[in-house]
């Protein structure tokens, strides 16, 4: 993201108003500023991107090539922001974050403390620590807090984690442009992936090969035991999982936290007259050949156990449409912890959903740590990414929205 990371949330939005409207005047109107303002915003991303992006003509501007294909990453952007539902968009704070500020917040949210990156980048941490305080101001929330010695994420920062890393992978999406593979390249890919991200992961990654010019002959398959040597193999190009791999040679990034359960069962089910943890343990339970804990364990079995009961297990599943069609037919019930997957549930008629209360997650997650999703892709002898960067963004992407 070299070449952007010092343009800010109002350039980009400034590039998207001049883009549609190709009129100075009226983008000033709209953004409620001068022809100046405009002016220096424009140029800021001129000598970012090394292109003039729009010439000044007689009637207004004209788009260049760059801003044809700039459009719709910058557009992808600007919809983002307005469509989160705690993003202070329009605040003068929060338009002067660059997306430097983003990149920030999303390396701390991951774990990495502002002294190692501060070497990692070779800047100061005092200035870390500015670009830190202006994101808190924007966001008004201190963002992070000091627990048990270990710096731990707000409330705050993990609504807003998926949104900023969006940004910041699209930011990157754009400083590439102008260097997508070439028309009539092809790729063979084989992803392998939990059932419960699979649903429209095939779409995605056409799309995302569409955009770069690349003819995508796909296969998927569902993850087990065996991914992580299917991977080292050379058998998959990339895996989305539950756990992290730790094995040399393949690269594991953390990717996103699991931040709530949702309850599904039949429309008619007894388990809605009162949806809490002490009934949840009546019902026999339908699991997913793959969850997001260690061992494949259940917390609501684990949490029965704590009661001095044991949950029935009616059956394991291989994906979504098994267990959808056990639910549909039985007392079972299910906990979805992946909005996507949810989404997907819903669509079979009979079936209601429910998000499950924070204290009520707490509760069957004690003793759990929380469970995150993972991206697992090759590494070279140098340790650089073997995967193409068009796909990593692609994946990351994907799992961020379909936990939104």
């Amino acid at each position: 993201m070299n070449k952007l990371q010092h343009c800010t949330l109002f350039q980009l939005n400034l590039f998207v108003e001049v883009y549609e409207r190709l009129n100075a005047k009226e983008v000033a109107l709209t953004l409620a500023t001068t022809p100046a303002a405009i002016s220096r915003g424009l140029n800021a991303l001129r000598d970012c991107l090394g292109d003039p992006l729009f010439i000044r003509r007689q009637q207004g501007f004209e788009r260049s090539q760059m801003a044809e294909q700039l459009y719709p990453v910058f557009k992808r952007m600007q919809q983002l922001c307005s469509q989160h539902r705690s993003f202070p968009t329009g605040s003068e704070a929060t338009l002067k974050l660059s997306l430097s500020n983003l990149d920030l917040f999303c390396q701390l949210y991951n774990g990495n403390g502002i002294a190692q990156l501060a070497e990692q980048l070779g800047v100061t941490t005092s200035k870390l620590n500015r670009k830190l305080r202006a994101l808190r101001l924007a966001l008004g929330d201190p963002l992070f807090h000091r627990e048990r010695g270990v710096m731990q994420a707000t409330e705050v920062a993990h609504d807003c984690f998926p949104l900023l890393r969006q940004l910041v992978m699209l930011g990157e999406e754009a400083s590439g442009t102008g260097g997508a593979l070439q028309d009539g390249s092809s790729v063979s890919l084989t992803i392998i992936t939990v059932p419960q991200l699979a649903m429209s992961l095939p779409l995605a990654l056409h799309q995302a090969a569409e955009r770069h010019q690349t003819q995508l002959t796909l296969r998927m398959e569902y993850w087990n035991r065996e991914s992580l040597n299917r991977l080292a193999g050379n058998e998959a190009d990339a895996v989305i999982a539950f756990e992290p791999a730790t094995r040399e040679g393949i690269f594991s990034k953390k990717v996103i936290q699991i931040r709530s359960g949702y309850l599904v069962a039949r429309q008619d089910h007894p388990v809605w007259a009162h949806p809490s943890p002490e009934q949840l343990i009546r019902y026999p339970l339908v699991k997913l050949a793959s969850l997001p804990f260690p061992d494949n364990q259940s917390p609501l079995a684990c949490y029965a156990r704590s009661m001095g009961k044991i949950l029935d297990e009616l059956a394991t599943v291989p994906d979504l449409g098994c267990a959808a069609q056990l639910l549909l037919n039985s007392d079972g019930i299910i906990i979805v912890g992946i909005r996507s997957a949810v989404d997907y549930l819903e669509q079979f008629k009979g079936l209601r959903t429910q998000k499950m209360g924070y204290q009520q997650d707490k509760r069957v997650l004690d003793n759990f740590s929380s469970p995150s999703t993972y991206l697992w892709m090759k590494q070279d002898a140098q340790g650089r990414l073997a995967t193409p960067p068009w796909l990593q963004r692609c994946l990351e992407n994907y799992v961020l929205e379909s936990h939104q």
